[in-house]
């Protein structure tokens, strides 16, 4: 890879960190910002996989566990406080939060970020500029699934996945001890150049067909929420969830979030939210870290409703 393209690329993704939590305030300045959780409420363990020590996270009973993958921002505020509402739900999700990269509860995504994009961001286990690749994570990230399906009793896992993590719930889906996933503005590939790219999952043509096989076979299904104008990759989101539709059928749920003057230009096939704008990127998380937003109830109504009808 060229200086000039590395460089390039760590710009965006320097830009997806600040549009995630960072935007407008951001989730951990934001004066209509809930409390999250102190970090005593949470079990932290290690635990060993592919090799290396995960840092793990968990809250909640022992209702079925569910897993959530944090965006480029770390395990942010919004992260924090999905977990804790998950957990007291009438399900009494068992939530897991895996610390990708980062710190716990980050509020310098910027400074996590470099460190990141200078020691990992490029190497085969994180593949983002792949559209037909997540890299070696994924593997990781299915081997987690597994312990922690194992550690109850064999109930299976419903992953959560929001921007540099986005698409996992898709590839996550051919493993029998996940029972489905929520997909937030899944990003990657970052800089999507081509047509094939903005359709890209991190899958190939094979794995996602063995996605679907899956879905249908084991009564799995997936709910998608981005917004109608990315911040980011606009027309890039909007053909993934096409794509996606159009593959798994009533087996994934579409929602776009938009504001009521854009509601008659969401598409067809997905599901209107009304939003208190049109324009944005992160989405369950972001607003589930705000005491209030035109959109908040509305995605955490859809959200623990779809993790409830999985068990």
């Amino acid at each position: 890879m060229s200086v000039l393209v590395r460089v390039s690329a760590a710009l965006l993704l320097m830009a997806f960190s600040i549009g995630c939590c960072a935007m407008r305030g951001g989730c951990s300045q934001d004066l209509d910002a809930r409390t999250p959780p102190p970090e005593s409420a949470f079990e932290k363990e290690h635990l060993r996989i592919g090799g290396r020590d995960w840092p793990v996270y968990s809250i909640g009973g022992d209702g079925p566990p569910v897993v959530i993958a944090h965006e480029m921002d770390g395990l942010s505020r919004g992260c924090l406080v999905l977990a804790r509402e998950l957990a007291e739900s009438p399900a009494k999700h068992r939530v897991y939060l895996p610390l990708l990269f980062g710190k716990w509860n980050a509020n310098a995504p910027s400074k996590h970020l470099l460190g990141f994009i200078g020691g990992r961001a490029w190497g085969k286990r994180w593949q983002l500029r792949e559209p037909d690749s997540l890299g070696g994570i994924i593997d990781e990230a299915a081997a987690l699934c597994r312990e922690i399906s194992q550690r109850h009793g064999g109930k299976r896992v419903t992953v959560i996945g929001s921007c540099l993590t986005g698409s996992w719930p898709v590839a996550l889906l051919r493993e029998p001890c996940v029972a489905g996933g929520i997909l937030c503005q899944p990003a990657l590939p970052m800089l999507p150049g081509s047509d094939t790219a903005k359709r890209g999952l991190g899958l190939t043509g094979i794995e996602l067909e063995a996605s679907v096989a899956a879905a249908k076979r084991e009564n799995k299904s997936l709910l998608g929420f981005c917004y109608l104008e990315d911040q980011f990759t606009p027309e890039a989101m909007l053909a993934k969830f096409e794509r996606l539709e159009s593959a798994f059928g009533d087996r994934f749920a579409p929602c776009i979030l938009a504001s009521r003057e854009d509601r008659d230009r969401v598409p067809d096939w997905a599901t209107w939210i009304e939003a208190g704008e049109t324009r944005g990127h992160s989405t369950l998380t972001k607003n589930a870290g705000l005491k209030s937003s035109v959109e908040r109830a509305a995605l955490l109504e859809r959200a623990t409703t779809f993790t409830r009808a999985l068990e």
